[in-house]
């Protein structure tokens, strides 16, 4: 015969029980879930990807120093809730088609809502573990997005057992206050591993004609950089146009500089000057086609002092790529070109020692390396959904 104790203690069990499937049904077992890589180097671009069944909302990601101390802050941008392309038939040129956006609040055709931030780390980054943690609101069954999210505490340290410094596995903090319908504030955090790089040096004499263009006092090419650096800064939430992995912009490989070069111009005339290198060059012959990297939306093609015959194409909300140094541009401002759709010549117009193409990508108006994203994709929609 059981004890009056053992019955109660059985009781109790079950209350506790019935009310952790109660607070799961309601929204709690199916937190947003969060993928980023385990390790970066310095310079390389950081994607934060989110998915998740019902739409976010008020989200705030934030990335803090080995010190603790914020390095930046972002929002979310969706991937296939702005006017994103469709990749069929964009490959090689042929012209990309608009999709239209799913209705806000409902699921998108392919299943979960699928979210991004993007953050440049630095080449110059301290070394160390990195944290990043996402904040927001989860809309409940029935709920709308756009509803700003109930507080929720900072998160904290990780629970026994929990992935440390360097994995990318997501922790999830759960909130001390649970909002009240129509939803969930809630607290993501992971740990990430940035490591040191070395950087190549180089020396680069410069005849009359590019000494000229790096020291002479010039109001266009002065106002030129001014504008260059604004638009680079432009962040437009609705600009999701890439959903592929990058490829290489030339079919050649040669490297004649690589991201992150510290260089040293020797001038004609004496004097010295340095700089960095913010993008990689690829030794091409001059006429060879240049093709875009990725899905995206031209938002300059013209001729600059410095730069040359210019085109930059907008990826994703703050990022941006770059081809310089062109002898012949073939798009035009606003128009918007496939993964691998020709977008110009290759030559050695602006300040250039010699035929070439200089790629670079800026996120948020950092220099990133634009190698990275050549061999992985930024988001994997399967990968996402059998997750949840």
């Amino acid at each position: 015969m059981l004890s009056s104790v053992h019955i109660q203690s059985s009781r109790l069990f079950r209350a506790l029980l019935a009310c952790l499937l109660a607070l799961a049904s309601g929204g709690l077992a199916a937190l947003p879930t969060l993928s980023a890589p385990a390790t970066l180097r310095q310079g390389e671009p950081l994607l934060v990807r989110l998915a998740d069944p019902r739409p976010l909302s008020g989200c705030r990601v934030e990335l803090r120093s080995p010190s603790g101390a914020l390095v930046d802050s972002t929002g979310l941008f969706e991937w296939g809730q702005s006017p994103a392309l469709s990749m069929a038939g964009a490959e090689g040129g042929q012209t990309p088609e608009a999709r239209p956006a799913p209705a806000i609040g409902g699921q998108t055709p392919s299943g979960p809502h699928l979210y991004g931030a993007l953050f440049a780390i630095d080449m110059a980054a301290e070394p160390g573990i990195y944290r990043v943690t996402v904040t927001g609101f989860e809309a409940s069954q029935g709920g709308r997005a756009g509803v700003e999210p109930a507080a929720a505490q900072p998160a904290g340290p990780a629970p026994p057992g929990s992935p440390q410094g360097g994995q990318a596995t997501a922790v999830a903090v759960l909130p001390a206050i649970v909002a009240a319908a129509p939803g969930l504030a809630f607290s993501l955090e992971y740990r990430l591993a940035v490591q040191k790089r070395d950087f190549f040096s180089e020396d680069i004499p410069l005849d009359p004609a590019n000494t000229a263009i790096r020291t002479a006092p010039d109001p266009r090419k002065e106002a030129e950089a001014r504008a260059l650096y604004a638009l680079l800064d432009q962040v437009d939430t609705e600009a999701v146009w890439l959903d592929g992995a990058f490829r290489f912009p030339v079919d050649a490989t040669r490297r004649t500089a690589g991201f992150g070069d510290r260089r040293r111009y020797v001038y004609a005339k004496g004097g010295t000057d340095t700089s960095v290198h913010a993008g990689v060059d690829i030794g091409v012959p001059r006429g060879t086609p240049v093709m875009a990297c990725g899905a995206g939306r031209v938002v300059f093609a013209g001729d600059r002092i410095v730069t040359g015959k210019t085109i930059i194409i907008e990826h994703l909300p703050g990022l941006y790529s770059l081809y310089m140094h062109l002898d012949a541009i073939k798009v035009a401002q606003g128009e918007l070109v496939g993964r691998g759709g020709l977008i110009g010549l290759s030559g050695s117009t602006g300040l250039s020692t010699g035929p070439h193409l200089h790629w670079e990508l800026r996120l948020r108006g950092r220099a990133v390396d634009p190698d990275y994203w050549v061999t992985s994709p930024l988001v994997d929609k399967e990968q996402a959904i059998s997750k949840m």
